[in-house]
């Protein structure tokens, strides 16, 4: 019964099979013009190999909430900082920068050990940034850069990304 009310009130529904609509997305239903698209975690790397993945959450045609969630996970070595700003670098040099960070929580487990953060991105920009070959991520801590730039995960799905979502 209660299932029943949930989803009767607006609860996400999903479309096709499971929400699944490629290997790198998901879309949900969300209500009347809305839907919800879920990017599944993307690697970024910095120079020396120290990993980066960001997933997505956008809603298209959500007038209130135009914003574009993206959840980092930082890997590396405890203790973790939040981190002071994150610069998300696309196009050509154009950046946006978050200094709001959000964090989630941190992980420790032996061989993944990780801190998962949130920033939001306008979502005016993600079809320039789903459209870009480089992307990379500055993650400022306590005074101290580190870069993750676009592996050749990004390369292969960003196209196919947009055209999810734009197209």
């Amino acid at each position: 019964m209660a299932a029943c009310f949930w989803y009767s009130c607006g609860g996400l529904r999903v479309t096709g099979n499971g929400g699944k609509i490629t290997q790198y997305a998901e879309s949900y239903f969300k209500g009347e013009g809305k839907m919800l698209f879920y990017i599944k975690p993307i690697d970024f790397k910095t120079a020396d190999g120290n990993k980066l993945t960001a997933d997505y959450t956008y809603i298209k045609g959500d007038t209130v909430k135009k914003d574009v969630v993206i959840n980092l996970s930082i890997y590396g070595e405890p203790p973790f900082s939040v981190a002071d700003s994150v610069t998300v670098v696309y196009s050509n040099g154009i950046t946006f920068t978050d200094n709001t960070i959000k964090h989630l929580f941190n992980e420790n487990f032996k061989k993944h050990k990780f801190t998962r953060q949130s920033i939001d991105m306008p979502g005016d920009r993600l079809a320039d940034y789903f459209q870009s070959n480089e992307v990379s991520f500055i993650v400022y801590t306590k005074g101290k850069a580190v870069e993750y730039k676009g592996a050749k995960q990004w390369r292969k799905s960003h196209t196919k990304i947009y055209q999810i979502i734009f197209w």
